[in-house]
């Protein structure tokens, strides 16, 4: 069946993953998830391990906004912090 989703939900998927300079684009499987992800319309943000924390309980993450390039040499393309 279609994928769909209702128009005021919020689509974003954030991807703990080691930093992209050190990834290798034509073996990682998150990275394969995150590109799927961006194809069905969600938003991708990354983080690293040690960006992520408890605020009052609940999980936080110094994500930056990451934008996918596939078969391109420069492959992502990440904003700054939110």
């Amino acid at each position: 069946s279609p994928i769909t989703h209702h128009p005021s939900m919020s689509l974003t998927i954030a991807l703990q993953m080691d930093p992209l300079a050190s990834i290798n684009p034509h073996t990682d499987t998150t990275l394969l998830l995150g590109e799927e992800a961006a194809r069905r319309g969600y938003a991708l943000f990354h983080y690293v391990p040690s960006e992520l924390s408890l605020m009052e309980g609940q999980p936080a993450a110094r994500a930056r906004r990451l934008t996918l390039h596939p078969g391109e040499e420069q492959w992502y393309s990440l904003e700054a912090p939110e």
